[in-house]
């Protein structure tokens, strides 16, 4: 399963490059295709490598990937992410079993502690027009299914549905962080933040490639 949502989550992301890229060119630097690309493009280059019997290894390594490839602002806020998602899971791996990272209140518990680490790190919050206002709907959806006691997928789903609903609400909001700090507004109410989107996208084909392997 974690291969194929791998998979899916490269791929994704490497046939975004070139909307990414139209949506930062109007917005921020024009790399931010390129740079999910080169991101995607060292993962599946090293997957071969990975750990796959276990998450946190895996998410570790992948955090490994991003480092020598993807740079930049977006690499390094992934890289914070990666490997708190690590922390977080190794650490109930510890005290509850291998199982046990995959239950949907320990995934809320790891989702939102990786994104706190990011918006601390970044300084950025909800509203602010980056990849936070993709990521902090779906952790807040995660930790109402889970106060809900939903099942696993219909959790995820509305996690997914979430995350692109705030990405495409950008288009909506005042720039606060970054580069489009200095784009005028006309081109603002036109153009999703691609950081946010680029978040989206990779949401989307994780829980499309885990549908399909759970099937």
């Amino acid at each position: 399963k974690m291969e194929n949502v791998l998979h899916g989550v490269a791929q994704s992301l490497k046939e975004a490059e070139e909307s990414l890229t139209e949506w930062d060119l109007k917005v921020g630097d024009g790399d931010c295709g390129a740079t999910f690309k080169r991101g995607a493009e060292a993962a599946l280059a090293d997957m071969d490598g990975y750990p796959l019997n276990s998450i946190p290894d895996t998410l570790e390594s992948i955090a490994k990937s991003v480092a020598r490839s993807m740079g930049g602002t977006s690499g390094a806020l992934y890289q914070i992410f990666l490997l708190s998602l690590c922390a977080t899971t190794r650490q109930q791996e510890k005290k509850e079993g291998a199982d046990s990272s995959s239950s949907l209140s320990h995934l809320a518990f790891a989702f939102d502690e990786a994104i706190s680490k990011i918006a601390s790190s970044g300084g950025a919050t909800e509203g602010d027009r980056t990849m936070l206002d993709a990521l902090i709907p779906a952790s807040r959806s995660l930790q109402q299914s889970s106060q809900l006691e939903r099942e696993l997928l219909p959790a995820l789903e509305l996690a997914v549905l979430a995350a692109e609903c705030g990405a495409e609400a950008t288009k909506e909001m005042d720039a606060r962080a970054g580069r489009s700090n200095y784009v005028p507004e006309a081109v603002l109410r036109q153009t999703p933040d691609p950081g946010a989107k680029a978040a989206a996208i990779w949401m989307r084909a994780a829980l499309e490639a885990y549908k399909k392997s759970s099937s």
